[in-house]
């Protein structure tokens, strides 16, 4: 085996500074780094360094450690840090990516993106199976409602939001889009059907109970509308299934039917990674390389402070990258409590869809009519917020 002895290099600066540094790029390109260009920041600094081999483990002053391992034929990018406990890239002697391997499967403040191959690596959403070539983008609108904009305080569900859906897939199918439903209230309306009974009953049986009338009545009010709908429950762990998701669910499109996408809670243990619909649906859109991720929830748009604490919070109309800024207003409180995403899903759900070059809105529920004029007409004034590159 031709393995050779490793370099250690400290250096006072953060990594991301070190890549813009030694790739003359600009510092403000958020939270989002090529591999590419620590590929060749590492070469360049070893060069600097007068090693004679890619070997370096360079260690920074914000807690991550690059280290350039040649192996064989092969080189080895590693890349740790607090939260990102390892990733790793192989490269052959030309240069072309083999494979990549995540060993985490928590939130980051880093989406790593490889130009040459058009993959993104989101650990939270897609842990080990991130490593796939993105599809063409599609004109495919994917509708994610939260559970309190979907339910009344009883969680009984609110039928006018579903025909509002309804009247809108039809004015985006004459526009060219496609649309997907992910939709919450499954919990609720569980609760509400079981009428003071079994209150010692689980989540997931709560959700199990729902969830059936829950597609009814999806079933009952798209039917008044000539469309027909379709059930889809996905737990983490089926997302790891992207060829078998993507064909089903545009074949179902393809044809004109609705599927209508939830969590399945009943198989996911509380104890097991936490994946609500915000996160669902934006690993779903992922997969699909949808154009527009739309989530209806009663926070009505991302603020610059709590909104239920400040008085005088504005509205962030547009937010082109989730810089460490917009990262802050992820502990802002709002909504009713029934749901589980709050504005950090949303947060993360915003930073895979530009990460892709998708655009995302997050609106209330009283703003769903607008929806065909916010997808089609990039400049329209609404309330609530538009992100976008």
């Amino acid at each position: 085996m031709n393995e050779k002895k490793i370099k250690n290099i400290d250096l006072d600066v953060s990594l991301q500074d070190f890549i813009a540094e030694s790739n003359e790029i600009s510092k403000q390109d958020g939270t989002e780094l090529s591999f590419q260009n620590i590929d060749d920041s590492l070469k360049k600094l070893g060069s600097e360094q007068s090693s004679k081999s890619n070997n370096l483990q360079v260690n920074f002053k914000d807690g991550y450690s690059l280290t350039m391992h040649e192996l064989n034929d092969k080189t080895l990018l590693n890349i740790t840090g607090e939260n990102l406990p390892n990733v790793t890239l192989m490269k052959n002697l030309s240069g072309e990516l083999e494979s990549i391997e995540i060993e985490t499967e928590y939130d980051q403040n880093l989406i790593f993106r490889i130009p040459e191959s058009n993959i993104t690596i989101d650990p939270f959403l897609d842990g080990k199976i991130s490593s796939y070539r993105n599809p063409q983008q599609r004109k495919l609108v994917i509708l994610k409602i939260g559970t309190s904009s979907i339910t009344t305080e009883s969680g009984k569900i609110n039928y006018s939001i579903i025909q509002n859906f309804a009247e809108v897939i039809l004015q985006l199918e004459e526009l060219g889009y496609a649309t997907i439903i992910v939709s919450s209230g499954a919990k609720g309306l569980g609760r509400s059907l079981l009428k003071g009974k079994c209150d010692d009953i689980s989540t997931q049986c709560l959700t199990a109970i729902g969830q059936s009338h829950l597609i009814s009545i999806y079933d009952d009010i798209f039917k008044n509308y000539n469309l027909i709908t379709s059930q889809i429950l996905l737990a983490y762990n089926d997302l790891e299934y992207k060829e078998n998701i993507r064909n089903t669910i545009m074949d179902l499109t393809k044809n004109g039917i609705i599927p209508i996408i939830n969590s399945n809670d009943p198989v996911i243990c509380s104890d097991n990674i936490d994946i609500d619909n915000d996160k669902l649906s934006a690993a779903i859109g992922k997969i699909l390389n949808s154009s527009h991720l739309v989530i209806i929830s009663d926070s009505g748009g991302l603020y610059d402070s709590d909104p239920k604490t400040n008085k005088d919070a504005k509205l962030l109309t547009r937010v082109s990258e989730i810089n460490q800024d917009i990262e802050k207003l992820s502990s802002t409180t709002s909504g009713s409590g029934l749901g589980t995403g709050g504005i950090r899903s949303k947060i993360i759900a915003a930073r895979s869809c530009l990460a892709r070059e998708a655009e995302m809105v997050l609106i209330s529920k009283d703003n769903i009519s607008g929806i065909p004029s916010i997808i089609s007409n990039s400049i329209f004034e609404f309330n609530g917020t538009r992100f976008v590159k």
